[in-house]
Formats: C-alpha cells, structure tokens, sequence
C-alpha cells in the first residue's frame, strides 16, 4: 500500500478515529525525533562558554589557583 492510498483511508476515517491516527503518528514522531542526536553550533559553544565564565569567573579564578 503506497502512503497516497493510506492518506486515502485516512481522509475517509470519521472525525474520531481520524484524531486517533494523528494522536498515533505525533507519538511516532516524537519517539524518532527524541532518539536523534542534536549538536550545538559554534555559535550557540560560544555563547555558552561565555555565559559559563562571565557567571562563574570567581568560582574559575579560585578553581585556577
């Protein structure tokens, strides 16, 4: 069954059990998107690291002595 004929079959669904495919196919979608692997961009290590020691410098000053 290609997905045209299963947006077919859902299109043809009653209101309720339509709200029960998309309930369903949100659920997949967050389960697949939480296993993904997601890496900061240069900008957003710099922005950090600068937060990190304008917040902490006393705390980083002791730590270095």
């Amino acid at each position: 069954m290609s997905a045209r004929e299963i947006i077919a079959e859902i299109e043809a669904l009653p209101n309720n059990e339509k709200a029960e495919v998309v309930q369903y196919v949100t659920k997949m979608a967050d389960a697949t998107t939480a296993k993904e692997i997601r890496y900061a961009s240069k900008e957003q290590c710099e922005r950090a690291r600068d937060e990190v020691f304008t917040k902490h410098a006393s705390l980083l000053e002791k730590l270095s002595k």
